[in-house]
């Protein structure tokens, strides 16, 4: 994923690039949402995961493959940092210490833009994660459909996504990318915090829509977040910027889902909920909290980038 960033920044093709990649991701989503649904209901649980289980692994071998032909070299530091220095991506807010192309691990670690852009990867992955990890269960215990047919819609958000994924890249040509991206986390804040009015008094197409909503700014968002660490930091940074902020993903894919589900079961256990249209109430204003904050919080980085610009 660096390398094709990189190279795409060296031709002036990141946007496409990026909807591409964007749009790959959607479609095996709802590829894998449907196949483990069918699998589960047809197979069972246990073969079914034996069967995704192979899936992934086989998946895993292309980039292996690519590797070994030498199809995933980088491109010459030298270039890279030549493209950095004659385009004005690289000046956008970041601080002095990481403007050298070594992109020293310390300095990035004492840099306020780059713990700004990590809270940004953790927090989206947080709610959108944990709301695409719990859809299918959200669905079952509201509103007591199947579990196929929880699928079934969660398919149909997933779809959304892979149009988003695809599509909001390539706005971003003519749109600034960190308010575009502050301002997919204030409507998935509002939106969040009126979940438990639409599950309490709306039939379970307004939870499809609300959550396709929200489901299409959580992936715009996870496809602009790599443009907006090369909009920062330039192709010469990403090297040692990404898998830092890699970090902050893995942190908000664990603790977004766990967070639901422990949440979940609490409420159940304390009979607040009682297992229906409340249960998820409190995760639910978890996520509006965290998209709020996070909004914020990129709304101060583009403020701080356009002073220091």
């Amino acid at each position: 994923k660096i390398v094709a960033i990189q190279w795409w920044a060296l031709t002036g093709e990141s946007a496409t690039g990026a909807a591409w990649m964007g749009g790959s991701v959607g479609v095996w989503s709802l590829a894998f949402t449907l196949g483990s649904a069918w699998l589960c209901h047809g197979l069972g649980l246990e073969y079914a995961m034996y069967i995704l289980a192979v899936i992934i692994f086989l998946a895993t071998l292309f980039p292996l493959w690519l590797a070994y032909t030498g199809e995933l070299q980088a491109p010459p530091q030298e270039t890279m940092c030549a493209s950095a220095t004659s385009a004005s991506v690289s000046g956008h807010g970041q601080d002095k210490a990481v403007e050298r192309s070594a992109f020293a691990v310390r300095s990035l670690l004492c840099s306020l833009t780059f713990w700004q852009l990590a809270f940004h990867f953790m927090a989206f992955f947080f709610f959108g994660f944990g709301m695409k990890q719990l859809l299918s269960p959200i669905f079952q215990a509201t509103y007591g459909v199947t579990y196929l047919e929880s699928a079934y819609l969660a398919a149909v958000v997933l779809a959304i996504y892979a149009a988003v994924r695809s599509g909001l890249p390539l706005l971003t040509r003519r749109l600034p990318l960190t308010p575009v991206c502050a301002g997919l986390m204030a409507f998935s804040a509002i939106l969040y915090a009126c979940f438990p009015a639409i599950v309490r008094h709306l039939p379970v197409w307004w939870l499809l829509l609300a959550k396709t909503l929200t489901g299409a700014s959580f992936a715009g968002a996870s496809t602009l977040r790599n443009l907006l660490a090369l909009e920062l930091y330039g192709a010469a940074g990403l090297a040692d910027v990404l898998p830092l902020l890699e970090v902050g993903v893995g942190v908000g894919k664990l603790v977004g889902p766990m967070a639901g589900y422990f949440i979940y079961l609490a409420d159940t256990d304390e009979g607040i909920g009682g297992g229906d249209h409340s249960s998820y109430n409190p995760f639910f204003y978890a996520c509006a909290v965290v998209a709020a904050a996070d909004a914020g919080n990129l709304l101060a980085l583009h403020l701080r980038a356009r002073r220091q610009f």
